[in-house]
């Protein structure tokens, strides 16, 4: 049977080492016909991969959204960790804060991060979790915490966040949105 793909690169690295839009159709019955297009986009999506958490690293705070049970959006600053390699991120709160009720009755969550020196942006997309266990309490928590959470044990937990999506865009690597629609560049975790 023949399956027909659209694959979407929205950031291939071109010969001149310059960024460039790339959607191509293309056609296989059984994989083998493509293999070096398929090797190919591996390479772009590991690069892409590699940006995305740079930006993250370099961009320190991130947005967390939420969305209330009236099915408004709540955002906050957070104070993530460092991302971990497959994009999980790990931040604190509260357990009596509004965003951990939220979370609790809708665990679909977004995070934004922007590097205004670069001027890019990360969106991701995902499930969030709340995690109060004593092991992951310790592994996750950062020096000049003491003053926001006096109490380890009862006024500090953890949201683990697991994205599905991420939508990227950098003028420094010229990752660019579509130039009719603006759709930004997708990468499906």
């Amino acid at each position: 049977m023949l399956i027909v793909f659209l694959v979407s690169i929205f950031s291939c690295k071109n010969k001149t080492d310059s960024y460039s839009t790339l959607t191509t159709p293309f056609e296989f019955s059984n994989g083998t016909e493509n293999a070096e297009y398929n090797s190919v986009i591996s390479y772009y999506k590991k690069d892409i991969k590699k940006i995305t958490k740079e930006i993250m690293i370099n961009a320190r705070n991130c947005a967390l959204v939420t969305i209330d049970s009236m099915g408004v959006a709540h955002v906050r600053t957070m104070d993530p960790f460092l991302p971990q390699e497959n994009f999980t991120v790990w931040m604190a709160t509260n357990p009596n804060s509004l965003k951990v009720k939220q979370i609790e009755n809708n665990r679909q969550v977004t995070l934004y991060y922007f590097d205004k020196e670069t001027v890019s942006y990360v969106t991701l997309q995902g499930v969030a979790s709340i995690i109060n266990t004593q092991n992951e309490k310790e592994k996750f928590w950062k020096k000049g915490w003491e003053k926001f959470y006096k109490n380890r044990t009862t006024d500090y937990t953890l949201i683990k966040f697991i994205p599905n999506k991420v939508n990227i865009v950098s003028e420094k690597y010229e990752i660019l949105g579509d130039s009719i629609t603006w759709e930004t560049p997708q990468l499906n975790l």
